[in-house]
């Protein structure tokens, strides 16, 4: 009996049919793994390259404009080349920007939000917060005009040299990035603000840029 049990096992360790099936087996989810990382990794580099170049021109072009030119018409179209600057990534869903027009009030010397417009997307989250107003973006109003700029304390610090009636364009730009695969794997979930689902490892990305105006104070909100 014992004898019988040896010559199986022998037999079995010689048999070498199936083993490079087994190992690959073992070896497909980590190259799988690494494969889509790398892939996810590109596409995160490239997404963030975009969302940085969009503050940028954004808030450049913006900049560029008197206070004669910049009416609301020429707002919502600056606003709209977002999406452009985006493609392919972007959706109207998963972006937003806000720009902010503030003014150190040569009076009571206090930051102060002169307006701001919205726009570019449909995005409004917990994440969508300006830096500006601390609004969400689906908050912001004329209401804001006039009232005291709520930059966080390591902003703030950075704007303590700002000069008695300087002017500064601020540009916010948000977008939601969210894994290639996420939706073949069922990670979503529902984001109510939007009715649009997105993936479960989804983040808000955001970006923001400080101009001073070029060709004259912007403190005029845009009509």
């Amino acid at each position: 009996m014992l004898l019988c049990i040896r010559t199986l096992l022998n037999r079995f360790r010689r048999d070498r049919a199936g083993l490079a099936l087994i190992e690959f087996v073992f070896f497909f989810p980590v190259a799988a793994i690494l494969l889509w990382g790398g892939l996810e990794l590109g596409r995160y580099v490239l997404i963030t390259q975009k969302i940085e170049k969009s503050g940028y021109v954004l808030g450049d072009v913006v900049s560029q404009f008197d206070s004669t030119q910049l009416t609301t018409s020429a707002v919502n179209t600056i606003l709209t080349q977002y999406g452009s600057i985006l493609r392919p990534y972007g959706t109207p869903a998963k972006q937003m920007v806000v720009f902010s027009s503030v003014t150190k009030d040569p009076v009571d010397h206090l930051i102060k939000i002169r307006w701001q417009r919205v726009g570019g997307g449909t995005l409004h989250n917990s994440d969508t917060v300006s830096i500006v107003s601390n609004l969400r973006t689906d908050a912001i109003t004329s209401t804001v005009n006039g009232t005291e700029a709520q930059f966080t304390g390591d902003v703030q610090d950075l704007l303590v040299d700002m000069l008695d009636g300087e002017n500064m364009i601020v540009t916010e730009v948000y977008f939601v990035y969210e894994p290639i695969f996420a939706d073949l794997l069922g990670l979503t979930t529902s984001v109510t603000t939007t009715n649009k689902q997105f993936a479960l490892l989804s983040r808000t990305l955001v970006r923001r840029t400080y101009f001073h105006p070029r060709n004259g104070d912007l403190n005029n909100p845009p009509v």
